[in-house]
């Protein structure tokens, strides 16, 4: 929760919503309706063709989004690295 304060102090506007339904198609109508001038999503960083497959949100939301897309990847676990 400590984030969330960080980020309410930024220069920019953070806004949370909840909605039900497709997370792609509402994430990108809200877009178009805010105006926005950029989105940023996680991502867990399949392939293309997985991403086609599978339904991945950010791969929908890249491809259909009227604006510029931020694709945030996270940092590997130290576990994952030792393997």
């Amino acid at each position: 929760m400590s984030e969330w304060r960080t980020l309410c102090r930024a220069p920019f506007s953070v806004h949370r919503w909840v909605y039900i339904g497709s997370p792609a198609h509402i994430i990108v109508d809200e877009a178009e309706r805010l105006k926005v001038d950029a989105i940023v999503i996680g991502s867990r960083g399949l392939s293309d063709f997985r991403g086609l497959v599978v339904g991945s949100v950010s791969h929908r939301v890249s491809h259909t989004a009227p604006c510029t897309v931020i694709s945030v990847h996270a940092a590997p676990d130290a576990d994952d690295e030792a393997s």
